[in-house]
Formats: structure tokens, C-alpha cells, sequence
């Protein structure tokens, strides 16, 4: 113990050290009351308890999944564009190029499937909804957070990567939304890419933090289980807005483009016959020429998940070779599903030999390969737009809280330390920005990877003075085994309530008693055995 021996302005100094180390933490002041005296005495110093951050407890597996999956999806999608460039050229590039501006719709609904899909594009959703917060050393050995906008290259490429959910979405919704898919597809994922880029540029999410103690009593043994605060460094708010935006996006497309039809200002669009080769998606957004619906050239065969090799067709879909009718160079023609013929209504036989009569200007080559050659900047694009998201979430997925920069060694000691000072320093109802400069710490710095956490052993002992409410001490005392209460180690003064019994270890001590304690509840046996569970 360390007490004041002389009255001398010297111990002053001395004196408001320790008072400094009881602020911090590492003193306790404790009041020693006996019959002679009173004696307030501080503690020796006690410094803080160094524990290394366990790599075992942080969270990394989930994110290791997300990653797996958008990088399949890329292989899959530079994979099958590969093979579209080779039966092209083998066709002599004998191929509509407007097909290759569906290569995503397609080749996704075809080769990936709609889980994975909806995977990805929720993958860009939650790195959207994460604040892009880096954390960074300066020169002078102070390290903080910052927080730092994505650029907009990045924000493009991110905002296109949440059209993969309304891919999935216009194809589930296929069956319900004919003859307007191929229409209002297209708007709703503009609309979607276009609003995102809006949230994201205008109201990007910021981190926050909040120093707030709740703490509950386990057991006499075990102590406390306390929640220090926490740290929002992504919003669920903001995730739920984007699926939102992805929804409403789907339902106001196609709203409007059903009214435009009725108004006669959207162009009809003809139905391509059913066939039993084809998924949903192939049907609904592969271009045909207008005399031929049911003919498939060899880039349109591919993405569709059809290998052609002279007269056969390999389908990975069903896993079966079938024969097919080639009607041009690699170009198929697949009969349509059909089970009996019926007579149309007069009305629908004048409109579709209108439609096979009218007169149709044959397009000059130069268009024809100008479209091929966009088609094929477009696809090369996508691809290549893949491998950027996957290069851009990388390191916002090397952990499971899609914090980038987040590590062990660095961060989660900086966080720790930040808490447990902060915890004991700074009132719990003040609202906190933690990446501001004030809060820097010059002792943790990028360059050392040997760091721990700093606690005070002695915060635990102001925790159970905070928590020991008498509505908590009752609580305890009634769940306790009655078997245990005369352990409890009291200085009792009364026995009961109306202080006729007096319990005090001697006579000085039952003055004390009635001079300052008689409204403190745990100098009575009453309240102790009164609130047992008998």
C-alpha cells in the first residue's frame, strides 16, 4: 500500500501520479475502517494484462465460400466464352453478334444456375453495403482509420455486379412475364445498375462505433460475461435498400413496358416456339432471324449449353447427343415442341401471315459485322469485368466481416485497446467517430506484428460495482443455494430491519453502524436470509 507519510508539497507531485494510474486503471483506492481510524490507502501499480489476439476466433470461413463461388462463376464464364470464339471462327463467324451482348443472361441461366448467381450478386450487395474503411500509418507512427470513397471505376463495376440478382430474378419470372421478358429485362437491370451507382456515389455507408457496457452476472465463480460495444462496419439497412432497389426496379420495368404495349409504343416482339432443348432463358433472350425461329447458329448453340459437331448436338444440361438439321455453317434447326394442331382464330392467322409477309430489307454485310465485332467487344468486356470484381472483393473477403485491411495482429489489438481505454475514460452515452485522429494510437504502428491487448485487471472490480444494482442482488440471492448464504463473507450490524438485534464485532463498530450504515441493505441479515430460496 502507498500512503501519504509527510504533509510536504513534495508528495503532491507523487500524489496526483497515482491518482493518474488510479484514473487509468491500474491503482485501487481502498477505504481499511476499524475501530480507531479510517484509513483511505491506493494500491501498488498494477499493470495491464497483455493478451495476443487469437487468430483461432476470427471469422474467415464463410467468406472463403463467397470468394470460391464468384471465382467459379468467372472461370465458367471465360471458359465458355472461349469456346464461343471457337466455334465461331470454325463457322467462319457465320453468327448473329447480337447474341453476344446476352453472353451474362444467357451463359449464367445455362452453364451456371441461378443459386450461384444470386450468390455473386449478393457478394457485391454486402461489399456495397460495407464502409470502405482503410487503416493506415502516418508518418509520425500514428495509425487510425480512414475512411476513403471507392472510386467510381470501382463503383461501376460493383453496381454492375448487383445485376447478376435481377438476371435471376427476370429468369424465375419468365413463365409469368411473356411476351415482354426480353424487354423489360433489359430496363430493370439498367435501372438497378443506375440507382445503385446513385446510393453508392451519393450516401456511401460510413462505420460506426459504439463504447456502451452491458454486463450480466454468470456465477460467483465465473463472474461477469460483459459486451464491451461494437462496431458497424457494414449496414443491414443498406443491403435490405439494394435488394429493394432490385425488386422495384424488376416490378416497374415490366409495369412499363406492358403499358407501352397497350399504348402501341413498345415494338411487338414474336414469340419464339417452344422447344424441349432449350432453358427458359435461351428461349427468351437469344436473338432469331425473323424467317427462321428455330434455327441456332454456333455461338448461340454454345452459350446455350449445346456443343455441335457435324450433324449431333452434345446437350450439358441433360448429358445427351441427339441429332439435329444443319441448315447452314454450324447453323441448326431444332423443331419445335409441339403435341397436336389446333385451328387458330381467324384474328391470329391475319397477324401472323402479315408477320411472315412483310417485306424485310436484307441488311448489308457492313452492319452485320459491325454488330459481330460490338458483340464481341461486349463480350470480351463482361469477362473482363468479372476478373475486376473478383480482384476488387478480394480483400474485402478475406474475412468474414468484409472489412478490408482487417487483421489480427493490427486491428483487432488497435480496436481492443481502443475499447478498454475508452471503456474506463470516456462516458458510455457519448457518441463516437473511431476513425477520427484523436482517437490514433502511436504504440500500435503497420510495421510491428507484435502486439497485444492491453486490459486492466482492476476494470472488472468497477464492472461489478456498476452491475450490483439491488434488483440484481436480490435476483441473485433467490436463484442462490440457500446451503451457501452463511458463506457470504459481511460485516453485519442488525439482524432484522428494525434494528432491535445489533450484530457488530464490537461497540465502536455498532456506533459506526448507526451512523452510516443504517440505510445500507447489506448490514442486515434480514434482507439476506429473507430473500432466500428456502
Amino acid at each position: 500500500m502507498i500512503t501519504s507519510s509527510s504533509t510536504s508539497s513534495s508528495w503532491s507531485f507523487i500524489g496526483w501520479m497515482t491518482m493518474f494510474d488510479w484514473a487509468n486503471g491500474q491503482r485501487e483506492v481502498y477505504s481499511f475502517q476499524g475501530d480507531l481510524n479510517t484509513y483511505v490507502l491506493m494500491s501498488r501499480p498494477n499493470p495491464p494484462l497483455q493478451l495476443t489476439a487469437n487468430a483461432g476466433e476470427f471469422p474467415h470461413s464463410a467468406c472463403a465460400y463467397f470468394w470460391v463461388v464468384c471465382s467459379y462463376i468467372s472461370v465458367v464464364l471465360l471458359g465458355v466464352i472461349g469456346l464461343v470464339l471457337v466455334y465461331s471462327a470454325w463457322s467462319g463467324f457465320h453468327i448473329d453478334g447480337r447474341n453476344l451482348f446476352r453472353v451474362n443472361r444467357v451463359v449464367g441461366g445455362c452453364w451456371v444456375g441461378r443459386p450461384f448467381l444470386c450468390l455473386r450478386g449478393l457478394t457485391a450487395i454486402l461489399v456495397l453495403s460495407t464502409s470502405n474503411v482503410d487503416f493506415t500509418s502516418t508518418g509520425g507512427g500514428l495509425s487510425h482509420f480512414s475512411f476513403s470513397r471507392r472510386p467510381l471505376w470501382q463503383t461501376l463495376v460493383l453496381a454492375g455486379e448487383v445485376s447478376w440478382i435481377t438476371y435471376v430474378l427476370n429468369d424465375i419470372l419468365l413463365p409469368w412475364t411473356r411476351p415482354f421478358s426480353s424487354q423489360y429485362s433489359y430496363l430493370s437491370s439498367l435501372l438497378t445498375w443506375v440507382s445503385a451507382i446513385y446510393i453508392e456515389s451519393a450516401s456511401p455507408y460510413m462505420a460506426q462505433a459504439t463504447v456502451s457496457t452491458n454486463c450480466s452476472i454468470v456465477s460467483f465463480m465465473r463472474g461477469l460475461e460483459c459486451t464491451s460495444g461494437d462496431i458497424r462496419i457494414g449496414s443491414l439497412q443498406r443491403t435490405g435498400v439494394l435488394l429493394l432497389i432490385v425488386g422495384t426496379s424488376t416490378v416497374v420495368s415490366y409495369v412499363g413496358v406492358a403499358l407501352a404495349s397497350k399504348l402501341g409504343a413498345a415494338r411487338h416482339t414474336y414469340q419464339v416456339p417452344p422447344n424441349v432443348l432449350l432453358a427458359s432463358t435461351s428461349e427468351a433472350f437469344l436473338a432469331h432471324p425473323v424467317n427462321n425461329f428455330s434455327s441456332l447458329d454456333a455461338a448461340a448453340c454454345v452459350m446455350s449449353g449445346i456443343l455441335p459437331y457435324g450433324n449431333s448436338l452434345f446437350d450439358i444440361k441433360i448429358w445427351v447427343t441427339f441429332q439435329a438439321k444443319l441448315i447452314g455453317p454450324l447453323t441448326y434447326c431444332l423443331l419445335p415442341a409441339s403435341l397436336d394442331i389446333r385451328p387458330l382464330e381467324p384474328g391470329e392467322a391475319k397477324r401472323r401471315r402479315r408477320a411472315f409477309h412483310t417485306p424485310t430489307q436484307p441488311k448489308s454485310p457492313f452492319n452485320i459485322r459491325t454488330v459481330g465485332l460490338l458483340g464481341l467487344f461486349y463480350m470480351v468486356g463482361a469477362v473482363g469485368l468479372s476478373f475486376i470484381f473478383l480482384s476488387i472483393s478480394r480483400t474485402t473477403l478475406e474475412n468474414d466481416f468484409v472489412w478490408v485491411g482487417f487483421k489480427q495482429a493490427e486491428v483487432q489489438v488497435f480496436l481492443s485497446n481502443w475499447f478498454n481505454l475508452n471503456l474506463q475514460m470516456a462516458s458510455p452515452t457519448l457518441n463516437f467517430q473511431v476513425n477520427s485522429g484523436g482517437y490514433g494510437d502511436y504504440a500500435t504502428t503497420n510495421n510491428n506484428t507484435k502486439l497485444n491487448v492491453l486490459s486492466s485487471a482492476l476494470y472488472a472490480i468497477a464492472i461489478q460495482d456498476e452491475v450490483n444494482t439491488l434488483a440484481n442482488v436480490v435476483r441473485g440471492l433467490r436463484q442462490m443455494d440457500s446451503c451457501l448464504l452463511p458463506w457470504i463473507a459481511t460485516a453485519y450490524c442488525f439482524a432484522d430491519l428494525g434494528r432491535v438485534y445489533e450484530m457488530a464485532h464490537s461497540a465502536t463498530r455498532q456506533v459506526r453502524c448507526h451512523q452510516n450504515q443504517v440505510s445500507n441493505g447489506a448490514v442486515y441479515l434480514e434482507t439476506v436470509f429473507g430473500n432466500a430460496h428456502w
